[in-house]
């Protein structure tokens, strides 16, 4: 909790002393890959959702700090046996603490840190006998690249690759995810 108010702090006083800014919203798809220690089974990525809002403040011309905050769901599954499968969910918010450069009215690339905190989790095995549990970390943060491309000035799509820099769960560390998703902005 003590991080995440760090965090909140700068983003507070930057928003009082910026002179434009502007808020949206974002929906899309997520992939997620781990890298698993020897004692855990290997989950392969699936399409998750994200949802959320997005806020771009002024810089300077052309140039906007970009942050929001944005519901994951990432999915994963694992086959244990030729006849047991595993299913796995984690539910998280993030935040994205990013700069974004426009090279033009309709395109710019953004890169930074986000940073996330995990919300729930859900695993279920289709044999009973098998554990399941993904014991999520609290917190996880990746560095964060991206595409930000604008078809008309309130309508748009971004593409992001996350390089993880932390483990989302008990011996599971957040290798890469790719998202997609398009903005609205108001």
């Amino acid at each position: 909790m003590k991080k995440i108010l760090l965090v909140a702090m700068p983003l507070l006083l930057m928003s009082f002393t910026a002179q434009a800014y502007e808020m949206g919203l974002t929906g899309g798809v997520v992939t997620t890959a781990l890298d698993e220690s020897n004692s855990k089974p290997e989950l392969d990525g699936k399409a998750g959702y994200q949802l959320g809002v997005l806020g771009f403040i002024d810089v300077v011309e052309d140039s906007f700090f970009r942050t929001g905050a944005i519901v994951s769901n990432r999915k994963f599954d694992a086959d244990l046996t030729a006849t047991v499968s595993l299913d796995a969910e984690l539910m998280s918010l993030e935040v994205p603490i990013t700069y974004l450069m426009m090279f033009s009215d309709y395109a710019g690339l953004f890169g930074g840190l986000k940073l996330g905190l995990n919300l729930s989790d859900k695993c279920s095995v289709s044999d009973a006998s098998f554990k399941c549990d993904m014991d999520p970390e609290s917190i996880f943060y990746a560095a964060n690249v991206g595409g930000h491309f604008r078809f008309v000035p309130d309508f748009g799509i971004e593409v992001e690759y996350n390089l993880g820099l932390s483990d989302m769960a008990k011996d599971y560390k957040l290798k890469n995810s790719l998202g997609v998703g398009i903005f609205y902005l108001f």
